[in-house]
């Protein structure tokens, strides 16, 4: 995925806001992403022997579906979008990919502060979303479990899209649309997946929570 005329590839960006490269200050997406990562081997160093078992740490700060129950979990709402499955590291290479080529863009926006406010706050959210949907869904607490950072990201996602609307987003760098095509073609696969015409391979993704970060955009 790729992005043509960017704002970060005009007027100097990178001369302001370093990214990845040495010297510098370092933008706020680049130690998000370094933080997730750095969550992510620390999973994948206590993950347990064979999967699905996804071992003590990563259970512990996953967001649970009955967390309402010990009320003093619900660190869970946020800590959960730091983590991702150590089974799938594709999981956290989308994810990570996403945010950086949008979260640059929105943080050059609305300065760091309020992006890692936007940021923070729409995991909640989306955690809350997701939460509210397994709910209805099981009719009640159930002993699911989510993680992952697509709910702030889709947040992101869509943020960028009300900002830029028309600028072209290249899907797997070759076929270019237009921001606003891209939001409505994400948001309906999400409403779709949520209402259970999915296939198997979309069978665990939290569709209400990307959703949910998403109404929050």
């Amino acid at each position: 995925m790729g992005f043509y005329d960017r704002d970060y590839q005009r007027d100097g960006y990178y001369d302001r806001r370093s990214g990845f490269n040495l010297g510098g200050q370092r933008t706020l997406t680049t130690n998000l992403v370094l933080v997730m990562v750095g969550v992510y081997l620390v999973q994948l160093f206590t993950r347990g022997q064979q999967p699905p078992d996804p071992g003590w740490f990563t259970e512990l700060f996953s967001l649970h579906a009955n967390f309402i129950l010990q009320p003093w979990r619900v660190f869970e709402l946020l800590t959960y979008g730091f983590l991702h499955d150590v089974w799938s590291l594709q999981h956290i290479v989308f994810n990570m990919i996403a945010l950086w080529f949008f979260g640059r863009s929105i943080e050059y926006r609305y300065g760091k502060r309020e992006y890692l406010a936007f940021f923070l706050v729409s995991v909640v959210v989306a955690g809350l979303a997701w939460f509210v949907g397994e709910y209805v869904a099981n009719r009640g607490l159930s002993h699911n479990q989510m993680l992952g950072a697509s709910g702030g990201i889709s947040a992101v996602l869509l943020l960028f899209c009300l900002n830029y609307p028309h600028q072209l987003i290249y899907i797997y760098g070759v076929i270019p649309i237009p921001a606003w095509v891209f939001a409505i073609v994400f948001i309906g696969m999400d409403l779709a997946g949520s209402m259970g015409h999915h296939t198997e391979e979309g069978a665990h993704v939290a569709f209400t929570c990307h959703l949910g970060g998403a109404l929050f955009a």
